[in-house]
């Protein structure tokens, strides 16, 4: 899908309803009492077929790319919005791209329907810790993973390593996976253990290099239009209470130096922004440079989005700091983004290394 009205139009019907049913409000009041994803709002965007975007449309879906899924991102965390949807798109790429058809026929219609998958990061941004091992009638599986969402998940979509170092994808039935809260109430993390689990045949399928790095370059533009939906969430909540506060007789927004912050932070989301979607259209056209881009442009907006978040809580003086007002539901969004998928010093590296290797040619 690469027309930009087209592209507009959808990314214009995600605001409109992430609005009525998401809103600060919404996430104030699930933050308070839950830890892990909004099932409610989970079958609500379900019956919008949102989680059927990106399978295709032989399964069910509606065969969407990256550049619709990003704008869904960016909506999405516009309303730090408590949802999985990261872990189950990208488990929805990894098997259309690499599992075999039966597999497909099986998998993928379960996602459209509205199946939670929490997903092992993909492999250039994270060293596999399962091993699989080939039995007589199937594989073995052993090791440690720590994984998002796993708690909310109805399967987990892991990574393994054989042997003779072959990566493979397997999709588990998620089996009571420990909950372990996180800062950002709208996700958990869970560490889930095997010891020679048996794993049948039909649940195991290779992955390869080509596939991880596609994955790794859907996760970091899916960060990227997240962190710069955060920022456009944000920004216009500090605004308003910069012309609405009151000191020494006038709202504070008028105060020069509280201008030159807002404008740097509406400066850095312009870049943010421009960086992001020259990435994600590389990325559609399935140029090679589309990895580097990608993890500049994820490095860079969730950095971006973290000293906004961090300085919107001061901007807001007192009220900044309460769990009333929704500035902390974006600074814990913030930070957990930031580490998510691979930290800045491994994105920043991957960016870097795409220089080094043009310079050496």
């Amino acid at each position: 899908m690469d027309d930009l009205s087209d592209i507009n139009a959808l990314k214009t019907s995600f605001r409109e309803v992430l609005d009525a049913e998401a809103g600060t409000d919404a996430a104030l009041q699930h933050f308070d009492h839950a830890h892990g994803m909004s099932r409610p709002l989970w079958d609500t965007i379900v019956g919008l077929g949102w989680t059927a975007l990106a399978v295709p449309e032989a399964h069910g879906g509606l065969g969407l790319g990256i550049d619709a899924l990003v704008a869904l991102y960016e909506e999405a965390g516009r309303v730090v919005a408590p949802l999985p949807l990261l872990s189950t798109m990208l488990a929805t790429d990894a098997i259309a791209r690499g599992a075999g058809a039966a597999q497909q026929a099986d998998w993928l219609p379960m996602i459209a329907g509205g199946a939670v998958i929490a997903v092992d990061p993909p492999a250039p941004l994270h060293t596999p810790t399962l091993t699989i091992e080939r039995t007589s009638d199937g594989w073995r599986l052993s090791g440690a993973t720590r994984i998002l969402d796993a708690a909310d998940a109805d399967s987990l979509l892991h990574l393994a390593v054989a042997t003779d170092g072959t990566l493979y994808r397997l999709l588990l039935v998620a089996d009571g996976a420990e909950r372990q809260p996180l800062w950002d109430h709208g996700h958990t993390l869970s560490d889930i253990h095997y010891h020679d689990r048996p794993v049948p045949n039909d649940a195991v399928f290779p992955s390869s290099p080509e596939l991880e790095e596609a994955l790794a370059v859907h996760a970091a533009l899916a960060l990227a239009a997240e962190a710069v939906g955060g920022c456009e969430g944000l920004l216009p909540l500090t605004i308003e209470y910069l012309k609405t506060r009151q000191q020494f007789g006038k709202p504070i927004g008028s105060f020069q130096a509280l201008k030159h912050r807002i404008a740097d932070h509406r400066t850095r989301l312009e870049g943010d922004r421009l960086l992001f979607a020259a990435a994600t259209a590389l990325a559609v056209a399935g140029d090679s440079q589309a990895p580097s881009e990608a993890s500049a442009a994820k490095a860079l907006a969730c950095a971006n989005y973290a000293e906004l978040a961090r300085d919107a809580i001061q901007l807001h003086g007192g009220i900044g700091f309460t769990a009333e007002h929704a500035c902390h539901l974006f600074l814990k969004r913030a930070r957990l983004i930031e580490t998510l998928f691979g930290d800045a010093p491994v994105h920043l590296a991957r960016a870097v290394r795409a220089l080094d290797l043009e310079i050496a040619a």
